[in-house]
């Protein structure tokens, strides 16, 4: 497969993957920023997104918490998009923001980190071995994602 060669591309390539939205767009937010970063496309406002849905407050409190303190694991959200040209976007389209109840705007990408790595509480349609060839086409390193379902 060709490198993508623009940040749409990018998001193409990452969509192309079953279930990217069923327990993998936490990583797919995190390649998208480190191609950018990789790329020097990383606007000033950038952030990235977690979604929450009503019945997950208890999540939204715990992940607040670990931001705030830097102590614990933060546990998965309903989805995680980035802030990105001024529009709320994951890999295949502009994020709705309404549908959610809660919603973060996180700068730091340790957090996201933290909570991609907390596996047990993302779903696991999205398979996690296609982490390498996500490093491999996109050339970033995700390293730091532990793949183990």
């Amino acid at each position: 497969m060709d490198k993508p060669e623009t940040f749409q591309e990018v998001r193409e390539f990452l969509s192309s993957f079953h279930a990217i939205h069923g327990g993998g767009c936490g990583i797919a937010a995190l390649a998208m920023y480190r191609w950018l970063y990789k790329h020097n496309k990383v606007p000033d406002h950038f952030k990235f997104v977690a979604c929450y849905e009503k019945h997950q407050g208890d999540e939204y409190v715990n992940n607040m918490k670990v931001l705030r303190t830097g102590d614990g694991k933060a546990v998965a959200c309903s989805h995680v998009a980035i802030y990105y040209d001024s529009i709320v976007i994951d890999c295949r389209e502009d994020v709705c923001l309404h549908r959610y109840d809660l919603i973060q705007f996180i700068g730091p990408t340790w957090f996201i980190v933290n909570m991609v790595n907390n596996v047990g509480t993302w779903n696991s349609w999205f398979d996690r071995d296609n982490i390498h060839i996500i490093e491999e086409v996109l050339d970033i390193s995700l390293s730091d994602m532990d793949n183990e379902q």
